[in-house]
């Protein structure tokens, strides 16, 4: 009597990673359906073979995503760093220590020179004004202290009066030849006509504060209470 073939179903028991999603559970039916059909390669062998074909593809797969991940970080640095980051503009402006030569003016002849750099249609130069005033009122008793207004030769200079700003000394010239790139432009020269310090643009209070500190420590006239 012919013996009759076991249904599969009948025989085999599911192994645990069937219960398992994704390739697992590919993997699980596919053995099953090998045994089923007597497969000549043995069931342990097909399980051995379709195991190690997965966890291949597993690691592909994890692979990918890691280089997914990889590219995204750095296309995200990229985008800050060139596109969403502000870029400060390179100011150009004379370096500490440059000797000015600027026609006319005799450096020597005071301790301390205070040089505004400004120009018309400037609005930060105007917003500055209020500042610059009391600057102007408190160089006023200083003999040690002389003002110049440095205007491109192209403007008025009656645009210091429209400023109110207090300053006898206006000088017309090239701002390119003394590299003036910005302005408001503070520079402080000493009596041997070098820049000693540079202040630009539109101070926040604690540089207005800076700036006032250095002025003072160069006052010998200066009561201790100016020296605040």
């Amino acid at each position: 009597m012919p013996q009759s073939v076991p249904k599969w179903e009948d025989n085999i028991v599911a192994p645990p990673f069937c219960l398992l999603a994704g390739h697992y559970n590919i993997v699980c039916c596919s053995i099953l359906a090998s045994y089923a059909g007597n497969d000549s390669i043995g069931f342990l062998p097909r399980i051995l073979i379709a195991m190690k074909s997965s966890k291949t593809r597993i690691i592909e797969i994890v692979s990918n995503v890691v280089i997914i991940l990889v590219a995204l970080i750095v296309g995200v640095v990229f985008l800050k760093t060139y596109y969403f980051t502000k870029h400060v503009p390179s100011i150009i402006r004379p370096a500490i220590g440059t000797a000015l030569d600027i026609g006319g003016e005799d450096f020597s002849s005071n301790n301390n020179t205070l040089i505004f750099a400004l120009q018309e249609g400037c609005h930060y130069c105007a917003e500055s004004a209020p500042f610059y005033r009391q600057i102007i009122e408190q160089a006023a008793h200083r003999s040690d202290l002389h003002l110049v207004a440095l205007l491109p030769d192209n403007n008025r200079p009656q645009y210091i009066q429209d400023l109110q700003l207090n300053i006898g000394d206006i000088k017309l010239v090239k701002f390119s030849t003394y590299r003036i790139g910005a302005t408001p432009m503070l520079m402080f020269v000493n009596r041997e006509g070098k820049i000693t310090n540079i202040w630009i643009g539109k101070l926040e209070p604690s540089i207005e504060a800076e700036v006032m500190a250095a002025l003072a420590s160069t006052c010998d006239q200066c009561t201790p209470d100016h020296r605040k």
